[in-house]
């Protein structure tokens, strides 16, 4: 007996002993449980993260340079990757436990790689001047560092190694951005940080503790299977050796005894079965578990006592003993099981470990099962799964879990041809809720409103709250009309609503967008925004009402508009409501002082003598092919404002840009109309410079080309509009004989700041150099940019830094004003 113990506790050794040797195996199967634990689960990880880089990169599409997304995306896959492969990796070693340390420093590795490459998002990604994108990226790294606790947390190293890259680079760049809102975000970012680390560092601990646990229970449950052999080997020995019967049974008695006394201390439930699944024992925490005595519980099958639930299909587990027995080695249920008490109504999440038990003759005779509660670990993970997928102040589905929601609607309408309705709501009056009592007041609003639509939709339906006073419903299974008919419900529902705060009882109506989403129907983006539309029409046909969408509600909207502008643009140049402008440019060099440059544009009046912004009624002229009469119209006005004021040589007025459209330039017409007004007026071709695009010289070149050669011949200037901003920029330069190039304002705007940009300035600069073409900066918009440009020898510069549009009589009569720079 004493021989066997010893060969036991030196195979498994028991948690109490205190050799050295024993903790450092102890210490070694937890590590390697570990890091099997964080392997496991980080495939998962891995989608979350690829989707969510996605996710970021399309929410920061159009404030961040696409120059910049593209190469963060890239080198986020290439990590994602890499982890990927290390996995697989994983997986496939035969024995990973022999090198166990090195697989935990590579797994750290590749989480800190994660961890650099979201920190890198909230660092180079940052949107400047983009608040509600700063905040989306703020609360997209912080969600990131929340969601990976779970998966990375059994490793405290890797957890670490992700999160301070994550969040501490973005922590001090909000700190030093400037202002008491990056300050106090980057404070938050740096407490929040703090908070997670201790979240981590707890669910580690827990994790530790249980696996801890469960070397115990294997170590005793082993050792309760060597001590029944050994009851078994002794009851064999005292048919032979009548001598030794009382000893031994006095021997088996002691041992049974500290069984079952260990058995009734431990942590952990354990049932013992005999080779049928009769239940034989249960100790005391095995019938708290349960709600079965353990008198009760003797001789019942196993399946009555023990009902398990795998908690990801909801489906009963087979008998694990059976499995046990049949394999004839000790299993652990994959995943987690949910427990059935005896009362029917109470749950529990377990972890179910069976093992075989054997006599002297290794002879199966039964099983012993060891389940350890995992209902905290379990509840910790479900309520931070919760947070991530719901609004925090009125508990409803948050936009990111309802777009989730949205698009596997998208799915089935399109795989299993399946009709769904999307239900777009946006409150009136809330701002005067707001602006009247505060937002707390505006919160509490929201809350009760959204409890009440809640219960106007049915238990299938989704509502979410968008954000502000915004809210969704995705109706599954639901045909247009009756989606119609609930969304009225809905209206109904906030009409009658009556919101009481301080004293004042309020009103608010809500404006309700309805939208088909069947087999037909395009991307989330589309969906979302048709919905937006459609509850805009309702908004613009008086407010607390339902617009149901139709295909061509937004083109007709849309084509109704714009019509109205082309009666408008008509009836302006008809009655003389367009004005010219000028904007100048400042000359850097000095070849540029010999001669100043000023772009001309065009501000049209409306009814009311009020200007409208070009970009109002620009598109619908270029839409119905207007722009070639607004260009005439310019040509017009420019050459008659020169002869008006005695202009006869380059040299009394400096130059006139006029902008062509590309429509203007593919009129065979419009050339001779050009000549025609040069010499009706008897101006300087030398004072004018035409402005063209890249888009509109590559649409008819040879035409351009000679466009561009009969007016140089006579004088005229030309300039190539917005150059860097196409990827064939470079090559069509070669081919056009142009003497200025207008550099795209997307470099200048930041070329003091950001080395590409300046980078590109500076090369699209000495390419004006090499081709004796003069260089202009558009959007010259801060004093440092302007210092840039004249350390890159730029020609001129152009932009609200140097002067903002004005009439062009004020823009000529202050042009002796403007000066190179020192």
């Amino acid at each position: 007996m004493t021989g066997r113990s010893n060969k036991q506790s030196a195979t498994v050794p028991s948690l109490v002993d205190g050799h050295a040797d024993d903790t450092e195996h102890r210490n070694r199967w937890i590590l390697a449980e570990q890091v099997k634990l964080v392997y496991a689960r980080a495939n998962r990880g891995f989608v979350i993260s690829f989707l969510i880089s996605a996710f970021l990169v399309a929410g920061l599409w159009d404030v961040v340079r696409h120059q910049w997304l593209l190469t963060w995306f890239g080198f986020m896959a290439l990590v994602t990757l890499g982890r990927f492969i290390l996995d697989r990796t994983f997986r496939r070693t035969t024995d990973p436990e022999t090198d166990i340390r090195r697989w935990l420093a590579l797994f750290s590795v590749g989480a800190g790689c994660a961890g650099v490459s979201w920190g890198l998002a909230g660092t180079l990604l940052f949107p400047t001047g983009f608040v509600f994108q700063q905040a989306f990226l703020a609360i997209l790294l912080g969600g990131m560092v929340a969601g990976a606790a779970p998966y990375l947390s059994a490793v405290m190293s890797a957890y670490v190694a992700f999160l301070l890259p994550a969040l501490l680079p973005p922590a001090v760049l909000l700190l030093f951005q400037g202002g008491n809102i990056y300050v106090f975000m980057g404070l938050m970012m740096l407490v929040f940080s703090g908070v997670m680390l201790t979240i981590g560092r707890a669910i580690h601990l827990a994790i530790k503790d249980s696996l801890t646990l469960r070397f115990e229970n294997i170590t005793l449950t082993e050792g309760l299977s060597d001590a029944q052999m050994e009851a078994n080997r002794a009851s064999a020995e005292l048919a032979a050796e009548i001598q030794e019967r009382k000893r031994a049974q006095a021997d088996l008695f002691l041992e049974k005894e500290l069984a079952k006394v260990t058995l009734k201390s431990i942590g952990d439930g354990v049932i013992t079965t005999n080779m049928d699944s009769a239940v034989k024992y249960l100790n005391p925490v095995a019938e708290q578990l349960t709600g079965w005595l353990n008198a009760e519980a003797q001789g019942l099958p196993l399946q009555r006592v023990l009902k398990l639930v795998d908690e990801s299909t909801e489906k009963e587990v087979p008998d694990p003993v059976r499995r046990c027995l049949e394999e004839k080695r000790s299993v652990r249920l994959s995943g987690h099981s949910m427990l059935v008490h005896r009362d029917g109504e109470t749950e529990i999440s377990v972890e179910v470990a069976i093992s075989p038990i054997r006599d002297h003759d290794l002879h199966g005779i039964g099983a012993v099962l060891v389940l350890h509660e995992a209902s905290e670990m379990h509840g910790m993970a479900r309520r931070m799964t919760y947070q991530a997928s719901h609004d925090a102040l009125t508990g409803l589905v948050n936009r990111h879990e309802f777009e989730l929601r949205l698009m596997q609607a998208l799915k089935s309408a399109r795989t299993e041809d399946r009709q769904h309705a999307l239900c777009y709501l946006d409150l009136d009056q809330f701002k005067g809720v707001n602006d009247m009592c505060g937002h707390v007041a505006g919160d509490a609003l929201l809350r009760q409103l959204a409890a009440e639509l809640q219960r106007g939709v049915r238990e299938s339906d989704t509502l979410a709250r968008l954000g502000g006073d915004e809210f969704g419903v995705l109706l599954e299974g639901c045909p247009l009309d009756q989606a119609g008919n609930i969304a009225d419900g809905l209206r109904q529902t906030v009409q009658n609503f009556r919101f009481a705060w301080a004293d004042r009882v309020f009103e608010v109506g809500i404006s309700i967008g309805v939208v088909p989403i069947t087999g037909d129907s395009g991307s989330i983006t589309e969906v979302l925004s048709m919905a937006d539309s459609a509850c805009y029409m309702a908004k613009n046909r008086g407010r607390d009402r339902v617009h149901v969408h139709e295909p061509d509600d937004k083109v007709m909207e849309q084509r109704f508009g714009e019509m109205q502008w082309v009666s408008r643009i008509a009836q302006a140049i008809q009655e003389d409501r367009i004005d010219l402008f000028g904007q100048q440019a400042m000359p850097l060099s000095a070849k540029a002082k010999r001669c100043g440059y000023s772009e001309v544009l065009i501000r049209m009046q409306d009814e009311n003598g009020e200007h409208v912004p070009t970009t109002a009624f620009l598109p619908a002229a270029k839409r119905y092919n207007l722009m070639p009469i607004i260009d005439r119209w310019v040509m017009r006005k420019v050459c008659a404002f020169l002869c008006d004021v005695g202009v006869t040589t380059s040299n009394d007025l400096g130059m006139l840009a006029i902008n062509l459209s590309g429509q203007s330039l593919s009129d065979e017409r419009f050339l001779d109309f050009v000549v025609d007004q040069l010499h009706q007026n008897s101006i300087s071709p030398e004072n004018i410079c035409f402005e063209i695009t890249e888009t509109a010289a590559i649409a008819d070149l040879t035409h351009v080309k000679r466009f561009i050669s009969v007016l140089k011949s006579m004088g005229c200037r030309f300039a190539l509009d917005d150059f860097g901003s196409g990827l064939s920029s470079f090559a069509y330069l070669k081919n056009l004989q142009v003497d200025y190039l207008k550099i795209d304002g997307r470099f200048v705007r930041d070329s003091a700041s950001d080395p590409v940009d300046y980078a590109m300035v500076k090369i699209m600069r000495q390419i004006g150099d090499v081709m004796d073409i003069q260089t202009i900066a558009k959007h010259v918009e801060h004093k440092r940019v302007l210092i840039k440009l004249k350390e890159l020898g730029v020609d001129y510069a152009q932009g609200f830094e140097i002067s903002e549009p004005v009439p062009l009589e004020e823009c000529m009569a202050i042009l002796p004003e403007k000066t190179m720079i020192s």
